[in-house]
This record gives structure tokens, sequence and C-alpha cells, in this order.
């Protein structure tokens, strides 16, 4: 089946022993990597993990493809995929009985039709979180830096976990089973507020200087005369200056007139 983030086939196998789920394959390998089997060497070095799921996540898909045209369609009509023509294999799965949950339902039990219902989807989901959610408190489950959904962020300065961590956590996990924009929605359903964390910023550098923009040439026009400079201010004269100043000088000779040489004869 393929996974809601991606194009690519996502093994899916069925639960023998109980109709009502199915079990999602999550595949690891490492390089170079092999198994040893009795006397034997097994090359192909893959661990496939099987979970149960319900199968409605897998149904989901394609019952929000169809919604664009608002028909009832049977199930046989929603369920085809040419790229994973095994997903036909869901409509026979008992857990098809809980359609109802997720869609309108028409018809009789001979022959019902189904459209995609957003509030019932979003009611089932929201069940779920919180069940999940009661389960994770009930058994104090630690949700803080091991989660992986990237609707989770917990805070460093917090050291006991709230109701809302485990809803928030639970909300991430449920998210992992459905469409991008249906997890905003069911974000918003269930009123988790949106966390922005603040970055902390070390060694901040001041800020670069400012370039000049524009010309390096001189902006002064020097093939115009340059403005005269205003004419300085007056010296403050002294009380000894104004008595020297009104004092009659005529006849009188200057302090430098004694020491410059007599004229010759």
């Amino acid at each position: 089946m393929p996974p809601r983030r991606s194009s690519r086939a996502n093994p899916s196998k069925e639960n023998t022993t109980e109709q009502k789920s199915k079990c999602n394959g999550i595949t690891e390998k490492e390089p170079d990597q092999s198994w040893i089997i009795d006397n034997e060497i097994l090359k192909d070095g893959k661990i496939l993990f099987t979970t149960p799921i319900d199968p409605l996540f897998l149904v989901l898909p394609y019952l929000q493809k169809e919604e664009k045209s608002g028909k009832f369609m049977t199930l046989d009509q929603i369920v085809a995929d040419d790229s994973f023509p095994e997903c036909r294999r869901l409509c026979n799965t008992s857990g098809m009985s809980l359609l109802k949950e997720i869609s309108d339902v028409k018809g009789d039990d001979s022959f019902k039709a189904y459209r995609f219902n957003k509030e019932k989807t979003l009611s089932w989901l929201k069940e779920k979180a919180n069940r999940l959610a009661d389960k994770m408190t009930e058994k104090d489950i630690c949700v803080s830096g091991s989660s992986h959904s990237v609707n989770f962020i917990k805070s460093k300065k917090s050291s006991v976990t709230s109701r809302e961590d485990f809803v928030r956590f639970a909300h991430g996990v449920v998210s992992d089973f459905i469409s991008e924009d249906l997890s905003i929605a069911l974000r918003d359903y269930m009123g988790i507020p949106v966390i922005i964390p603040k970055k902390e910023i070390e060694n901040e550098e001041p800020p670069a200087k400012k370039q000049k923009t524009g010309s390096s040439a001189p902006t002064d026009d020097y093939s115009k005369e340059q403005s005269k400079p205003k004419a300085q201010t007056e010296k403050k004269v002294s009380t000894a200056q104004k008595k020297l100043s009104q004092v009659d000088k005529s006849g009188m000779k200057s302090l430098s007139s004694f020491f410059s040489p007599k004229p010759k004869k």
C-alpha cells in the first residue's frame, strides 16, 4: 500500500487470525548485512517489522481522493489503484463495516455507497488520539525528545509531562497515518496550539557596516569657484588693550624700530 507521505509501496499483509486489522510493514536494511540461518547465509539482510493497523486508515486516502466529485460510490469503485492493484483486498476485510465512522452511507446490506465525511473523520481521529494519550498517561510513557513527529516540540524548561504534551504527541502519532492537510485540520479540531520555538543565537556577531552605494567618484564640483568661508568672529579684547587703544600714539615709535640697524650716513 502507498504510505501517505510517499508514493513508494508500503508492504501490508493480512492478519489471518483476526480479519479486523491489517499489518503495516516497515523494512529496515543496512549495507553489507546478512543473516546466518542454521548452516546457511542469507545474503538479503533486510528485516521487516509488522504492526497492526486499522484498515480504515488505508481506505481513507481513497475516500479523500473522490471527495471532489461529491458523489456516492461503491467501495470497489473507491478503492481502485492501477499502481497498487492489491488494494482491492481491503474491500473484503471486516473492518469495512465501520466505514460509517468516516463517511456518509446510502443503501442497505445488499448494496451500499459511500462518500467522504470530513466532520465524521475528524471526530473518529480525535477519539483515537485521545485514547492513545490516555494510555500513555496511564503507562507514564516519556514523550520528550523521542517523538519523530514534525508537530511535536517539547520545551527544555519543562520537567513535568502535562496532559497537553501527551495529546500533542498522540496527534503526531496519528498524523503518521493521514495526509498532511488532514493532520492540520485535526490539530485545529482538537484545539492543539501551534508552538514555535525560539532559536537561541550564540556568539552573535555585530552587524556588518553598511557599504556605500553608488559611484565612488568625488561629489564636489571643483570647476566652480568655491564659496569663501565666513569671516571669523572678532576676538575678545581685554580692558588693558582697550585703554592702550585710547592713548595718542602720534610721534611714538614701535618697539621693533629700536632693534633695526641704523641707516648709514
